[in-house]
């Protein structure tokens, strides 16, 4: 009580004061964020959080949508510490606050605000075990942007509504859902395809190829192995293509993790000699490569395609 009495009485001596105060705080929390300074950033949140209702309490103006924002990044932090309650508990009371605003003047920047909350809460859900919550809220975030994309003409919302519809298909896939799965990245693939063919940003590239392997990953459950090859044969030499550029080395555990699983495939099919001549092209190339001794998860990810062709050869004798 007393420290909101301190913060209200500050507010009424000296508002802007406060305001520029509660901007900083914010700021400054959004570069602890970066340096992966969680505590610093969650204690910086949480004083921006403090400082707008009672802004608003003088009559100085109505803050609600930074009180939103502080209490979602604060979810943010939470999360990236894996206490998933709490990053649940600050997520949700970030979405309270913009379905008020949006109960009040439907504005086009809250939904686009609400949205963008939802798919993190969905993450959220995902990674605590809470499939069918993880499902249930991407689903209305999906919603959402594609009312924000069909209805208000906000283009800039479809790579977010993109995103949506492929965190869809990976959350409906590990929840064992493989025909709806593909229904949503189905959608996935075309909105990236034209923002591919648009734009041609790598980030774009990126999850389209994802896209089509999380596609291909729910043809693997469903017994489509054949189809299920194809589609990684296609995509694989675009990733390949894209990795060439020194700028995109940081795709490289997804580029071996995809060749494993494609090298498997063709082990069910007892088709040996092509899982070889898959990992061993791998091998050759970034065996002993500077860019396995310096990064720890691509060290990790080639380890495991290592193994597999040890595994393989193994077999074979």
């Amino acid at each position: 009580f007393n420290k909101a009495l301190s913060i209200l009485n500050a507010a009424s001596a000296d508002p802007l004061n406060l305001e520029l105060k509660g901007l900083s705080y914010l700021n400054q929390a959004s570069t602890a964020f970066s340096l992966q300074k969680f505590e610093l950033a969650k204690e910086l949140y949480q004083k921006s959080a403090e400082i707008w209702p009672h802004l608003k309490e003088i009559g100085y103006g109505d803050f609600r949508d930074r009180t939103a924002l502080a209490q979602m990044n604060t979810g943010n932090v939470y999360y990236r510490k894996s206490d998933y309650s709490k990053a649940i508990y600050y997520m949700k009371a970030s979405c309270e606050i913009w379905e008020e605003l949006i109960s009040e003047t439907n504005s086009v920047v809250s939904r686009q605000n609400h949205a963008q909350v939802l798919i993190n809460l969905s993450a959220v859900y995902h990674e605590s075990g809470a499939s069918e919550m993880a499902l249930e809220t991407i689903g209305k975030s999906m919603s959402i942007l594609r009312n924000l994309v069909q209805n208000e003409g906000r283009k800039d919302m479809i790579p977010w509504l993109a995103m949506s519809c492929l965190n869809y298909g990976n959350f409906a896939l590990s929840a064992g859902q493989y025909a709806q799965a593909i229904g949503v990245l189905d959608q996935a693939i075309a909105l990236y395809e034209n923002l591919v063919n648009k734009e041609n940003l790598i980030n774009h590239i990126d999850s389209l190829q994802k896209s089509l392997i999380t596609r291909s990953n729910c043809l693997v459950e469903m017994g489509q192995i054949d189809t299920a090859i194809k589609q990684f044969e296609a995509v694989i030499p675009d990733i390949e293509d894209h990795i060439k550029d020194e700028n995109n080395i940081n795709r490289l555990p997804f580029y071996f993790s995809t060749v494993r699983k494609l090298a498997k495939l063709y082990q069910q099919q007892s088709r040996t000699s092509r899982a070889e001549q898959c990992l061993k092209k791998l091998i050759d190339r970034f065996d002993g490569h500077d860019i396995i001794l310096n990064y720890p998860e691509h060290a990790k990810e080639f380890a495991r395609v290592v193994r597999d062709m040890e595994r393989l050869t193994e077999s074979l004798q």
